[in-house]
């Protein structure tokens, strides 16, 4: 039996061509890709009048925003404004914790105010958001720790049965 090895190889000829047709735009794509991501990179470096590198203003201003934000935070609570029933995330299996008015439901902290932190609203309704201290971020982290750490201990949880480790909208110590 005979075979004809030229229509074979012609047959594998058309193939690889269309294959490298069909990888050209995804040639053209990655060639893309890269060029952006290499303008992008570029915009992270400006020269001087002398042709040395430095960091565009823009970027500049965006650290010093960053600096400046966090020598302005506060330490806040959120507490509860009626008697009632609230979601507990730090009450082990029970979902829900009775809280008088004026108990602690959460200590926290944010650079951004009540606004910027609960941008839709504090998580209930009934609670109510007061500033306990202002300082720069370290500060007020340390604040917001000493007071979940000595929540235990607090006169309104040491009157309940059963006690807590941490606030009831406090997940974690921080």
């Amino acid at each position: 039996m005979e075979v004809e090895v030229a229509p074979l190889i012609q047959k594998k000829k058309k193939k690889d061509k269309l294959k490298k047709e069909q990888r050209s735009p995804q040639t053209f794509w990655v060639v893309m890709i890269l060029f952006s991501i290499f303008a992008v990179f570029m915009s992270w470096i400006v020269y001087d009048d002398e042709g040395k590198p430095d960091i565009p203003l823009d970027r500049k201003q965006e650290l010093d925003d960053y600096a400046e934000k966090l020598e302005i935070a506060e330490q806040y609570m959120l507490y509860a404004t009626e008697d009632g029933n609230y979601v507990c995330v730090s009450c082990g299996e029970e979902k829900r914790i009775f809280l008088k008015k004026g108990e602690v439901w959460k200590y926290g902290v944010t650079t951004n105010g009540e606004k910027g932190r609960y941008p839709a609203g504090l998580p209930d309704n009934r609670l109510n958001y007061i500033v306990q201290f202002r300082g720069n971020l370290t500060i007020c982290l340390v604040e917001e720790k000493r007071k979940i750490i000595y929540y235990p201990i607090l006169p309104e949880n040491v009157a309940r049965d059963k006690k807590l480790n941490r606030p009831p909208g406090n997940s974690q110590d921080r």
